[in-house]
């Protein structure tokens, strides 16, 4: 089931969550494990009664996991592949020479 995000029907996806998603690697771009902000992502805007526009929020929400909706490919099992074939080859042209 897609990953959706946590929304308050008011405001949208929140600064908050989009860190959430972040830190849990649901981005693709770090492994699962919070990460202490020194500037966390418009929470101390928030905090202090100036909220950012709730389009910009789901913008970049939007663009964070852009990435998510594509299948992740195994790059290692592709290269192991390759190299079993190329192996393979080298193999094959190494026992037709030396006949």
């Amino acid at each position: 089931m897609p990953h959706r995000p946590e929304t308050n029907s008011s405001r949208g996806v929140t600064w908050e969550r989009l860190r959430k998603d972040i830190d849990s690697g649901l981005t693709g771009d770090k492994v699962n494990f919070p990460d202490p902000a020194a500037a966390p992502l418009g929470t101390d805007s928030e905090a202090a009664g100036v909220p950012t526009d709730p389009t910009a929020i789901s913008d970049a929400h939007r663009y964070e996991t852009r990435n998510l909706k594509a299948p992740k490919q195994d790059r290692g099992a592709a290269l192991y592949l390759t190299f079993i074939v190329t192996i393979g080859c080298f193999l094959g042209i190494a026992l037709t020479l030396s006949r």
